[in-house]
């Protein structure tokens, strides 16, 4: 739960996140001596409370280097055994590092300057930092974490995009009938679905904790489900954002 999201466009940051996976996506695959088959998913921005960096910063395990190193030589990457140490870094790999580093950074500057065109009017100033966050598979492999943290020039200029693009969206308001008679409703939220044990409840003890996680909430019409939407803390307070209907 992230409070700092009320309020934001998230709706259009998720699309934001996936055309930057794909120009991430097409970026890698152009480097190295043939494409290299890898895959991006689970795209996010989320903002991130410390302030933004001077440049743009990629964090990417070495896990994927050394399985894109491989890809693109023509191998593919063993999975290190456990108790074994691991070697140390080549400059092979060092320079493969600051060529997928480049990539990102790169894809990222491509969208920031799609975005700067597109606006109508020059971001006003903000002290907002945004993170895009992912998971990269390259082959086979394991997926692993991909972040990239945006320094203040593109964290801005994407962020009044997205404001640019929520507001584009939004449907024309209808003339609304007023209705022949009152229409009551009863709206509720499915927050969380948790199965546990008969033998699980026996073992509890006081002060057990049952981990959960708030993930999209259901929101019930009537007891049918209408709609999905992001949970959020706010002053101590559960709230529902970012709604979106269901298919």
């Amino acid at each position: 739960m992230n409070p700092v999201l009320l309020g934001r466009p998230v709706q259009a940051f998720d699309q934001l996140a996936l055309l930057l996976a794909q120009q991430v996506q097409a970026a890698l695959q152009r480097t190295g001596h043939r494409q290299v088959n890898l895959h991006i998913a689970q795209t996010q921005f989320l903002p991130q409370r410390s302030p933004a960096p001077a440049r743009m910063q990629v964090q990417m395990q070495r896990a994927t280097v050394l399985a894109h190193m491989a890809a693109r030589y023509g191998f593919s990457a063993e999975p290190m055994p456990q108790g074994v140490d691991a070697p140390p870094v080549s400059s092979t790999e060092q320079r493969i590092h600051a060529a997928l580093d480049a990539a990102v950074c790169a894809a990222a500057q491509d969208l920031c300057a799609q975005a700067q065109a597109a606006l109508q009017e020059q971001p006003a100033t903000t002290a907002s930092a945004w993170q895009w966050q992912a998971q990269i598979q390259i082959g086979d492999g394991d997926w692993q974490p991909l972040l990239l943290t945006l320094d203040a020039d593109t964290s801005r200029t994407l962020e009044h995009y997205a404001l640019q693009l929520r507001r584009s969206q939004r449907p024309a308001a209808a003339a609304q009938a007023k209705p022949a008679a009152p229409l009551h409703v009863d709206v509720t939220a499915c927050l969380l679905e948790k199965t546990v044990s008969t033998a699980d409840i026996q073992a509890l003890r006081p002060g057990s904790v049952l981990p959960i996680a708030l993930g999209r909430a259901t929101v019930l019409l009537n007891g049918q489900a209408l709609l999905s939407a992001a949970v959020a803390e706010h002053q101590g307070k559960l709230h529902l954002t970012a709604f979106e209907t269901l298919e």
